[in-house]
């Protein structure tokens, strides 16, 4: 095997086997990897006589480019990232009318990726409120990159963070890096509701907490696990109406002149999901800011 292939070798992926065509020759911006006087067209042929099971190699001009990358490329990354879906109240100093709710899709020390229907651009700046298991951190940071979507994806870094948050959010990263990490965190809130069981039965309750995957619920009366209904938000001041449908999972004991608390989660795992959770959590983030 000459010298470039054992080079390169550890640095391919394993789709670099996936290969169909073969360009007539490297572009010119890519010719530095190969050795001096090299002939690319017949190093082309010579991997494909080394390469063992390799029928043909798709674009190998790009992915010797690549190897190359690898082999320059030193990671930056400084801090472990752990999964987490965590809301975040998104805001922004550089447009006054930005703010959203996104949830998280990992987390670290250094910053968080962020799932949000309405993406900033890299380089805006952000104010993040991130509510832990302990109380809500503020943070300020900066878009990094975005990727559009249904949600689109915003990597952010943090820049400042205000004092009582941040020892919460290194708790919150600690309890991730352990044995029983979350995939959630559930955040108390104090929302009106309503129950629409069916058209003639509408109880009123009020959310106690809410998370990615549903919400706890106060209700007058118990409905057995499994009721289908109808969660909606009242309309605020600011905010429209929103509503998601909902199953009861547990239900709590009944007291005598005391709401009963129940577990709801959501059907589906829809982009109307996600407005209920926006709708509600601009409520709830910013009642409790």
């Amino acid at each position: 095997m000459c010298k470039l292939h054992a080079c390169i070798l550890p640095y391919i992926p394993s789709d670099f086997f996936r290969i169909r065509s073969i360009p007539a020759r490297l572009p010119p911006s890519q010719r530095g990897i190969l050795p001096k006087n090299a002939d690319p067209e017949k190093e082309h042929r010579s991997i494909r006589r080394c390469l063992p099971g390799v029928v043909e190699i798709e674009e190998l001009g790009l992915k010797f480019a690549s190897a190359a990358s690898a082999m320059n490329h030193t990671d930056t990354r400084q801090h472990p990232r752990f999964p987490l879906r965590l809301p975040v109240l998104c805001e922004s100093p550089e447009i006054p009318d930005y703010r959203t709710v996104g949830f998280t899709y990992d987390v670290s020390r250094g910053g968080l990726l962020l799932e949000v229907l309405d993406l900033l651009s890299p380089g805006n700046p952000a104010s993040l409120l991130l509510p832990t298991c302990e109380q809500n951190a503020r943070a300020e940071a900066v878009v990094i990159w975005t990727a559009e979507g249904a949600p689109g994806r915003m990597g952010l870094r943090f820049t400042n963070w205000a004092i009582p948050g941040f020892p919460a959010w290194e708790r919150l990263l600690a309890l991730q890096a352990g044995p029983t990490p979350r995939t959630s965190v559930r955040t108390p809130v104090a929302l009106e509701v309503t129950c629409r069981i069916s058209p003639d039965t509408i109880l009123p309750g009020q959310a106690r907490n809410l998370s990615d995957g549903g919400l706890m619920i106060a209700i007058p009366r118990p409905l057995p696990p499994q009721t289908r209904l109808t969660l909606e938000v009242p309309r605020s001041s600011t905010l429209s109406p929103v509503e998601a449908e909902m199953e009861v999972l547990w239900t709590g004991a009944a007291r005598a002149n005391r709401s009963v608390l129940h577990g709801l989660g959501f059907r589906s795992a829809d982009i109307d999901k996600e407005l209920f959770l926006v709708g509600a959590l601009l409520r709830g983030l910013v009642a409790t800011d």
